[in-house]
């Protein structure tokens, strides 16, 4: 560790870790509201379950770790991680989580704790 620095753990720098609560296919053409899967694009859907500052990490599947970040109402597909209430800058925790997150991840895939794979 840099002289200076702490670490700790992300659920004390952030108020809510959770996830969404729909299927995927809850999403609808021209939808007044963003719905994120576990794609790199967002989708839309007629009704929100959060208003709020976010990121949001893909669960699953071929973007696994895939970070979006958006602030408004939106809603998210059950196998998304919605992170909101920061006591840090997001864009800082952003940029690590962009950065450090692929390393875990891979770590995390070669030992087979992950049935996923991750794509840079």
């Amino acid at each position: 560790m840099m002289e200076g620095w702490e670490t700790d753990k992300l659920m004390n720098l952030v108020s809510s870790i959770t996830t969404g609560k729909l299927d995927a296919n809850a999403m609808v053409p021209n939808g007044q509201y963003r719905f994120y899967t576990c794609a790199k694009e967002y989708y839309y859907i007629d009704k929100y379950a959060f208003d709020d500052e976010a990121l949001l990490i893909s669960g699953n599947g071929e973007y696994v770790g895939y970070i979006h970040h958006y602030k408004g109402k939106f809603n998210a597909y059950q196998r998304v991680y919605v992170i909101t209430g920061f006591k840090i800058d997001v864009k800082y925790l952003q940029n690590y989580l962009n950065r450090y997150l692929p390393i875990r991840i891979n770590k995390e895939v070669s030992q087979n704790n992950i049935p996923t794979r991750w794509r840079n």
